[in-house]
């Protein structure tokens, strides 16, 4: 029976992990940068390329990346 505190360890370690996530879960937010959803059904001939030359202007490069 040796007695070295490390008994109450595991309990200690789950409450501080719970409070870890219960803070970051608190302070994430999503940053809303990529702007509003858009869906989008893909047909049999469409192309990544196909569909961003279609729905972003500019570069389709640019939207496919």
């Amino acid at each position: 029976m040796c007695s070295l505190g490390y008994e109450h360890m595991f309990p200690r370690l789950a409450i501080l992990l719970l409070a870890v996530s219960l803070l970051v879960a608190i302070v994430a937010r999503p940053s809303g940068g990529a702007g509003k959803p858009v869906s989008y059904v893909v047909r049999p001939t469409d192309t990544l390329w196909s569909i961003a030359a279609r729905h972003y202007s500019g570069d389709p490069r640019e939207g496919i990346w």
